[in-house]
């Protein structure tokens, strides 16, 4: 799932005047990938909150992996070298091949770090997964158990 930072009633409609006008639209594929964390909503939220995800995701003892269990991307990466592996396509899937994605951490990590809005030493959130091995979350996760371990293990 992919998630914005614009408000809900930003539809593009200034790039369909613009493009009624005639305006030429090269490199309309670029932009300044940001990450996301999409949280799911509260009691009376009508959107899902977004987190901007910057900083968090170049920290030690955490990895991002795919729907397949793998690690594909440098977390620590600049922005735009970062983006860029969200639009790696599966051409024999008709889909992108790293989305959905899952910021895997530990309670190391937690401890020292925290998670989005909570601090270091806290418990992490009531809406992210937690599981006592691997195998509980790739289960939880959906995604294959052991690309998931061999991640992680290199």
């Amino acid at each position: 799932m992919t998630s914005r930072v614009s408000v809900s009633t930003n539809e593009g409609e200034g790039l369909i005047m613009a493009m009624r006008l005639g305006t030429a639209l090269g490199n309309m594929r670029e932009a300044w990938w940001m990450p996301v964390v999409s949280a799911p909503t509260s009691a009376g939220e009508s959107e899902r909150p977004a987190y901007l995800f910057a900083s968090e995701r170049a920290r030690p003892r955490s990895i991002m992996i795919n729907k397949k269990g793998r690690r594909f991307t440098n977390e620590a990466a600049n922005y735009n070298v970062f983006g860029a592996a969200f639009h790696e396509q599966d051409v024999a899937r008709f889909e992108y091949a790293n989305l959905p994605c899952w910021f895997i951490y530990d309670q190391a990590h937690l401890d020292k770090f925290g998670f989005i809005d909570t601090h270091p030493g806290q418990p992490a959130p009531n809406w992210v997964t937690k599981a006592a091995s691997l195998l509980e979350l790739a289960d939880k996760l959906g995604v294959p158990s052991g690309p998931l371990a061999k991640t992680v293990q290199d």
